[in-house]
């Protein structure tokens, strides 16, 4: 998996898809759905955009070619993305989901436009065969000054990392990502955290990998945001992770860094 900061929530959200139709129990099995996933990023000047069609199975879930993809920013612009294929925007569980090759991104440098925090932008998709999908995002509030990236070296049997940001207002929760080739980690906080070196994955996976350089970004996050990634489903009441989208399932969010560690881990 690439740890490249634009990609990295458009990952985890196929991570989320990929863990089983109960983790969204907004549509039922065999009933064509549109599932999208697009996150602002602050941070970054390629903004994505994936579109997908499921039936419930995973192996069935279909990249879209050939959508027309709209983002609108606060003042009204209409900022159209451009389809592109390339396989390493969105990352897949091999041999479960098929690969997705077909993205859209937009470019901010092309239109010459920064993204706004606590601006609202707008979401508009139509597929093909006619079916819309709309949402909306208020990005978090920007910090004051950009996140300065600094290397820490970390051994995993015996340090705990220890991290403290300033609380930014209007920001609800912050999360707190840490990426290596070889692993993924990912928690919601306040303006603080503390990781054992031992710390885990729900699926038991170490967060820390000895001989991995891993990247650690602490983000504000939108509502949409930690509405979807804060909860898993529940298979007996049929509960899932929310969506704040009009036409589809998925995820139209925003996130801010606020603060960059790179650890060399022993």
């Amino acid at each position: 998996m690439r740890t490249d900061r634009r990609l990295r929530a458009i990952a985890i959200a196929t991570c989320t898809l990929a863990s089983g139709c109960l983790d969204h129990a907004f549509f039922q099995p065999g009933v064509p759905t549109v599932v999208i996933h697009a996150v602002l990023d602050a941070g970054a000047r390629d903004q994505y955009v994936v579109v997908q069609t499921t039936t419930g199975s995973l192996n069935q879930q279909k990249e879209v070619a050939g959508a027309e993809v709209v983002i609108t920013t606060p003042d009204g612009r209409a900022l159209r993305a451009d389809e592109i294929r390339d396989t390493l925007v969105y990352t897949t569980m091999r041999f479960i989901t098929p690969q997705v090759g077909v993205v859209y991104r937009v470019s901010l440098d092309k239109y010459g436009v920064s993204l706004v925090g606590g601006g609202t932008y707008s979401l508009h998709v139509q597929l093909p065969d006619g079916r819309e999908v709309a949402g909306h995002t208020t990005i978090p509030p920007a910090p004051q000054s950009p996140p300065i990236n600094s290397s820490i070296t970390f051994d995993r049997s015996r340090d705990t990392l220890r991290l403290a940001w300033p609380a930014s207002a209007g920001t609800r929760v912050y999360e707190v990502f840490v990426s290596s080739s070889r692993s993924v980690f990912t928690t919601f906080a306040d303006t603080s955290i503390a990781l054992p070196g031992t710390a885990q994955t729900s699926a038991g996976s170490f967060a820390f990998i000895p001989g991995a350089t891993s990247q650690l970004v602490v983000s504000a996050v939108d509502d949409n945001y930690y509405d979807y990634y804060r909860r898993g489903s529940d298979p007996f009441s049929g509960g899932g992770i929310e969506t704040h989208l009009v036409g589809g399932i998925g995820l139209f969010g925003s996130i801010v860094p606020v603060a960059r560690r790179t650890l060399i881990v022993r």
